[in-house]
């Protein structure tokens, strides 16, 4: 009933939950407390399939709810302790962390506690009483690639292109190395998410992002010239395409990315579509321009609270 009324609240029919649960075009994850398996792994999969009558049918039909893909995980411990919602140690809501934190940076950091097969402990640093003012607070590092690294490099193909070649996108040839390149990036992420590895998904996206930047900024010296840039600037475009991509099921924040660039969404973040050249994705009737960005004008944003402390410091 909740959800129905909060898929109304934003304009959606109630019923389009179905999309997700109902379609065999979908498959729904589920990552679940080891603990809580025996009821998730068998009794909720027997509901599921009673919902269709006396006479079910295996793989259920499409239209009908489907089973669901289990992925069990181990502990996530609140500061090194066990704590729950019916023990004496209770962790704080969802809704009190999204004070201090962005939905982003909390799932850039819980997919790199390699859950699947470690227990881990979460320590935000606002909870910690321990914690020393100068101390890093560990729930945002992973963040950082999207609000640091990866803000940089949009920034910076976004600002040159809009001062040499008036927010155009040149229309130049990419290199067969940096084709490659991004081809071994997807099919390493592509491998590691399939064996829900998702900690070293993680790791392939955070080098290739990072090796975005050392590109650039290696290259740039050089592109002396209109034509070199025009080169450097649709190598850089390919590298973006991939990353934005790879980092779609991670962040929101990539839909923006992907209109401000100008791409097709229903072919930028289709894997039918991820070998291709960036040229193929994007949108025509935008004739190659790029959104303006203004200055200081940011993608992936820290939480509103970090920023304040930054500014205070």
């Amino acid at each position: 009933m909740l959800f129905r009324s909060y898929l109304e609240s934003v304009g959606k029919p109630d019923d389009e939950w179905k999309k997700f649960w109902c379609s065999k075009d979908a498959e729904v994850f589920q990552f679940i407390g080891e603990d809580n398996i025996n009821f998730y792994g068998h009794a909720q999969q027997a509901i599921w399939l009673s919902m269709q009558g006396k006479l079910p049918t295996f793989p259920a039909p499409d239209g009908e709810l489907q089973t669901t893909t289990i992925v069990p995980i181990k502990y996530l411990l609140w500061m090194n302790t066990m704590a729950s919602s019916s023990g004496k140690i209770k962790p704080p809501f969802a809704k009190e962390l999204l004070n201090y934190y962005t939905p982003d940076q909390f799932r850039m950091h819980f997919l790199a506690m390699n859950l699947g097969n470690n227990s881990a402990s979460f320590n935000p640093k606002p909870y910690n009483k321990n914690a020393k003012e100068e101390d890093i607070d560990p729930v945002t590092i992973e963040g950082n690639l999207l609000t640091n690294v990866y803000n940089r490099i949009l920034r910076t193909i976004f600002y040159s292109t809009q001062n040499n070649f008036n927010g155009v996108l040149p229309n130049a040839d990419i290199d067969d190395s940096i084709m490659e390149e991004c081809k071994t990036a997807i099919l390493n992420y592509e491998r590691l998410m399939y064996e829900r590895k998702f900690h070293m998904a993680l790791n392939v996206v955070d080098v290739f992002v990072r090796n975005i930047n050392k590109y650039w900024v290696r290259e740039v010296k050089n592109a002396n010239t209109p034509d070199l840039l025009a080169k450097l600037t649709a190598n850089t475009m390919q590298q973006i395409f991939v990353a934005n991509i790879l980092l779609h099921p991670i962040t929101a924040g990539t839909e923006n990315v992907a209109d401000y660039i100008g791409f097709d969404k229903e072919k930028c973040f289709s894997w039918e579509y991820i070998f291709n050249k960036f040229y193929d994705c994007l949108d025509t009737s935008r004739n190659l321009k790029l959104t303006t960005l203004k200055e200081k004008e940011d993608f992936f944003r820290k939480h509103i609270s970090q920023l304040e402390a930054l500014n205070n410091n």
